[in-house]
């Protein structure tokens, strides 16, 4: 997402690339695998809740103590997350029908991709028990988008208030998703614990808020990074044979908290320098996110045309070609068409604010 100048913070530039590299590293790590792993999942799992807790985090802060626009608000979310996530959901219904083979697990259905587009949770046509778009990692941006919907819902209220509605209101879902065996696509995706990330992050925005976080964060600096080594390290060791835990995700989440408030410690001690190729990260982390499968996935077809039974020296040159193809191709989609797009919409925006205050009032006879 892009924030104002004064908020784009470089802990969270860095995290924001950190999580996007350990989604890229768990997925190149199990492609090549007969089947996905405890540790694999859990990994990728953690980036994609860093994820949730810097997204919780950012719209309480750039949203400040006040009420705010809501309209406005959406607009700017909209414009940062769907003209990449529409492009690259557009191309791949395409491909569905110029060369259905290629694909095992996705085809073309108007409805499916419809829902897609619109963020809305649906079961996949070729596999009733997910719930999943058409693009299959924008399962993630689905929830980013009902977090943003209920934030906007609460503009009306101050900050504080508005954070603690959010939390009470995701915890609750939670709860519900717990209590209740949903079976519609809609209950039960929107009342998974993955909505315990956002609540996290909406507390250590509400604390920053309130000029909590700096105090208590540089006190405890160091403890906050082996607390986010305890508790996911904690996460590794629960029990991974049901599916999803809630114990799990609260480590989980406990973890990216403590990792944020961490960097955010270390920056407000002056100990972060600026460095370009860690900004970047952070700044092509959405790109790298959406689209990284693409690559990781024709690196393993490749391999395991070449080599039918991978040695594990053949394994490992296997996940480097695919985790470097993976951040490669990110990169290449932020600077050749994420980065393109938003400065398009930002220059429209801009033309559509100076054209309504050039515009001459009109009198009252006219």
């Amino acid at each position: 997402m892009t924030e104002p100048a004064s908020h784009r913070l470089v802990s969270v530039q860095y995290l924001r690339g950190f999580a996007a590299l350990v989604v890229v590293a768990a997925h190149a790590t199990v492609h090549p695998l007969p089947a996905a792993t405890h540790a694999t999942w859990l990994a990728s799992a953690f980036g994609v809740t860093l994820f949730f807790v810097i997204s919780g985090y950012i719209m309480v802060v750039i949203s400040g103590p006040g009420s705010f626009d809501p309209v406005d608000f959406m607009r700017r979310r909209i414009v940062r997350i769907v003209p990449l996530y529409w492009t690259v959901t557009l191309s791949v219904a395409a491909l569905t029908l110029a060369v259905p083979s290629a694909f095992k697990r996705t085809s073309f259905d108007l409805e499916h991709i419809v829902a897609s587009l619109l963020f809305l949770p649906m079961h996949r046509p070729s596999n009733p028990e997910v719930i999943e778009p058409l693009v299959k990692l924008g399962w993630t941006l689905n929830y980013e988008m009902f977090f943003y919907v209920v934030f906007a819902l609460l503009a009306f209220q101050k900050g504080s208030a508005r954070a603690l509605s959010t939390i009470v209101l995701l915890v609750l879902l939670v709860v519900a998703g717990n209590v209740f065996a949903f079976s519609a696509a809609a209950p039960q995706f929107y009342t998974s614990e993955v909505l315990i990330g956002f609540a996290g992050g909406v507390a250590i925005g509400a604390l920053q808020l309130e000029g909590r976080l700096r105090a208590v964060s540089g006190r405890y600096c160091d403890l906050l990074l082996l607390l986010a080594v305890a508790a996911l390290s904690y996460a590794f060791l629960v029990d991974a044979t049901s599916e999803p835990r809630l114990e799990r995700q609260i480590a989980l989440t406990l973890s990216a908290l403590a990792l944020v408030a961490w960097g955010l410690a270390r920056e407000s001690r002056g100990e972060l320098s600026r460095q370009p190729a860690l900004l970047f990260s952070g700044n092509a982390s959405y790109s790298i996110y959406l689209v990284h499968m693409f690559a990781v996935g024709a690196v393993g077809a490749v391999a395991k045309a070449v080599f039918p039974q991978l040695t594990w020296l053949q394994y490992g040159a296997t996940v480097a070609a695919g985790f470097a193809g993976g951040v490669g191709l990110g990169a290449a989609v932020h600077l050749l068409i994420e980065a393109p797009l938003l400065r398009l919409f930002a220059a429209s925006a801009r033309s559509a604010r100076a054209a309504a205050l050039n515009e001459p009032k009109q009198s009252p006879a006219q």
